[in-house]
């Protein structure tokens, strides 16, 4: 079990390149397929439905319904994905509902009788956030989300929940092809504990990012700087070509 609980904290932690010692890491793995395909520069990403895991302000731009599915393998069992889906109200707003899990698969259960696991018992160890976000645009420039999250995780018999929030701006800057951003994520508390009541704190982050169009080249640069509790100070620098215009 305690490798299994260092693992759980080691994996997102090696994901951002640091070592933390909070509780829910694994919030911090890069979701989405462009996000990752951009090196995490994210934030300030305008219209992208995998905004509900960066910045629900970016989905204020959405229109319709919009959904995406990612799925990754590390190794062994380890496995990690997300699902999400939004869409536009009455009055320019925008709800959407995302569910992100990283599991561990399953694992033979050993002890000092039986240190080989003959048994044939096994237990499990998996971490899941759910989210409910809501954003709109305020004015042509200025774009506000937020999104309230619940998280669990579990190994054997033993499990830890939490609630957060995502608090995020995004302001678009025509005249110099420049959207900017500031996000807070997971600021909350636990609601329940691992096995002796103890709790490490959640994994509360800070993102600044901007983005910016070239005038004369179909490319988007991204730049982010981000600060996690328990986590150096890191810097994502990004780009995207359209090939073409739709």
């Amino acid at each position: 079990c305690l490798l299994i609980c260092s693992m759980m904290t080691s994996i997102p932690a090696m994901a951002q390149g640091g070592a933390g010692t909070t509780s829910f890491s694994f919030v911090n793995i890069i979701p989405g397929a462009r996000q990752a395909a951009l090196g995490g520069a994210a934030v300030a990403i305008n219209g992208d439905v995998n905004s509900l895991y960066w910045n629900p302000a970016g989905l204020a731009r959405l229109g319709g319904q919009n959904a995406t599915v990612s799925y990754a393998n590390y190794f062994q069992d380890v496995q990690s994905g997300l699902l999400g889906y939004a869409r536009r109200l009455k009055g320019k707003q925008v709800v959407g509902l995302g569910l992100q899990y990283l599991s561990f698969g399953t694992f033979r259960q050993t002890s000092s009788a039986d240190p080989f696991g003959k048994q044939g018992r096994t237990f499990g160890a998996s971490s899941v956030l759910l989210s409910l976000s809501y954003s709109r645009p305020v004015n042509n420039r200025l774009a506000i989300g937020l999104s309230v999250k619940a998280l669990h995780e579990r190994i054997q018999d033993f499990s830890s929940s939490a609630l957060a929030l995502d608090v995020g701006t995004l302001v678009a800057i025509p005249a110099y092809r420049l959207t900017a951003a500031l996000v807070v994520q997971q600021a909350g508390f636990a609601v329940g504990t691992f096995v002796g009541g103890g709790s490490a704190p959640l994994p509360i982050s800070i993102r600044v990012g901007l983005t910016h169009a070239l005038m004369h080249l179909p490319l988007v640069l991204s730049a982010d700087f981000v600060k996690t509790r328990a986590v150096d100070p890191s810097a994502h620098l990004g780009g995207e070509f359209d090939i073409r215009e739709i």
